[in-house]
């Protein structure tokens, strides 16, 4: 057994060599995971979790040897509901794992602590490579279940003995991430895209149409590649040169952007994507799809650069006046809207709505600091974020609202005005047909 770190959740792996169905049913007690309730998969069924994993064996005529790994993620004591303690090991294993191996992660109650129970199939479904398990994939697999703990607010034990495990781990990644050949193709692919964009925008489209996805993370550039599934934070990764801020420094560089400036010769230049249509939602949750565009662009399916096509100004105006134009249409029949009066009852019932909901939200960030348990806390949050979207919906139908309001006014006086020139040329008429007669 090897034990990884004083961190909370502990992580403890065994290697397993023979006896994989026994293992597996141990951990699938039903007794230990409330009659199964606390059971999840990835890649595999829960129910045949042996069959599906024996069947990518004999797939790959690996069928003898090292036949998976048993990793114990225990939690400290009650910190953690079972559902929680489940959730975290699964994400654990979706996001280390979830591109080429099999899995169950059950979660045991039996003991005074919670504690979770998952099993990975050694064998790769996607290429039948076996997982080695190495020093470097260790230490990953350490610092991803204590970013996870973290993420749900649970303890982390910081003592001298844990400070050292850390240092060991950090410098195992380190080294990992400069002699694998999967970071370095990550690297080699973000140097590129910062030397031939000159916006950030562009430099993130460009590498979405090779296959990676951006999260949004304000604090750092955390990313999913092509290759594996695994959330990868540029600066962690790759150092200092590679924080939000050091390629925004990097892709604005004077120097650079004099030399590429041909590529955007006009302020008003707007995309033109002339490949295959990318489903940014696929791109994020699906590593097969991620590999699917990345063999595209491989293959010269996606263009090599975001090409440009010059737009006047008054192009996006007259595209922003026909979209309000839209709305407002929108908003006029979905209201039942007859006059004036009924945009001002409207506007006022609008107004009152943002005033009371702006007030319940405030009343949840105070609740948000004083409760302690993560599934309050989840709770709040998911209120707080449905709050803010009504929030937002409400405040944009007020916007159309207002605009109708001042676009009825415009009407009006030019409806005024023409009447007032219709009525001066039949005075003009009337006076020249009296000068002839």
């Amino acid at each position: 057994m090897q034990e990884r770190g004083d961190y909370m959740a502990i992580i403890k792996i065994k290697n397993i060599n023979d006896n994989l169905d026994n293992v597996i049913n141990y951990a699938r007690n039903g007794e230990k995971t409330e009659h199964g309730i606390l059971v999840t998969s990835v890649n595999c069924t829960a129910k045949n979790t042996y069959n599906d994993m024996m069947l990518v064996k004999k797939s790959f005529h690996k069928e003898t040897g090292r036949l998976g790994y048993h990793i114990i993620q225990s939690f400290e004591g009650k910190e953690v509901s079972p559902a929680i303690a489940n959730e975290i090991g699964e994400q654990l294993v979706e996001e280390l794992f979830g591109d080429k191996y099999q899995a169950i992660i059950c979660t045991h109650t039996n003991k005074f602590n919670v504690h979770n129970h998952i099993i990975l199939n050694s064998v790769s479904f996607i290429d039948g490579k076996k997982y080695h398990n190495s020093n470097a994939d260790i230490a990953l697999l350490k610092r991803k279940s204590d970013e996870l703990c973290a993420d749900y607010d649970l303890s982390v034990l910081e003592t001298p003995r844990a400070r050292k495990t850390t240092q060991t781990y950090e410098k195992r990644i380190a080294k990992y991430n400069r002699n694998n050949e999967e970071m370095q193709k990550i690297k080699a692919d973000i140097d590129e895209a910062i030397q031939i964009n000159n916006t950030l925008g562009d430099f993130e489209k460009y590498l979405e149409a090779r296959g990676y996805y951006f999260f949004q993370d304000k604090r750092y550039y955390t990313i999913e590649s092509p290759y594996f599934s695994r959330h990868i934070k540029l600066e962690r990764a790759f150092g200092d040169n590679y924080s939000r801020y050091s390629i925004e420094d990097r892709i604005y560089d004077e120097n650079k952007y004099m030399n590429n400036r041909v590529t955007i010769s006009m302020k008003y230049a707007g995309q033109k994507f002339n490949g295959p249509k990318i489903d940014k939602i696929r791109l994020k949750f699906s590593p097969f799809y991620r590999y699917y565009v990345h063999l595209l662009y491989k293959l010269g399916k996606l263009p090599y650069k975001n090409q440009y096509e010059l737009k006047s100004p008054e192009y996006y105006k007259q595209k922003q006046e026909s979209l309000n134009i839209m709305e407002e249409f929108s908003f006029i029949a979905k209201h039942h809207i007859n006059s004036t009066e009924d945009l001002k009852i409207y506007e006022l019932w609008f107004e009152n709505e943002l005033e009371y909901k702006k007030g319940v939200r405030e009343e949840l960030y105070a609740k948000l600091k004083k409760v302690s348990t993560p599934n309050e806390k989840l709770s709040i949050k998911n209120e707080i974020e449905f709050l803010t979207y009504k929030i937002k919906h409400d405040t944009n139908e007020l916007k159309v609202c207002r605009r109708l309001m001042k676009r009825h006014k415009v009407v009006k006086k030019d409806i005024e005005k023409s009447k007032a020139i219709e009525k001066t040329v039949i005075s003009i008429n009337n006076k020249s047909n009296e000068i002839i007669k």
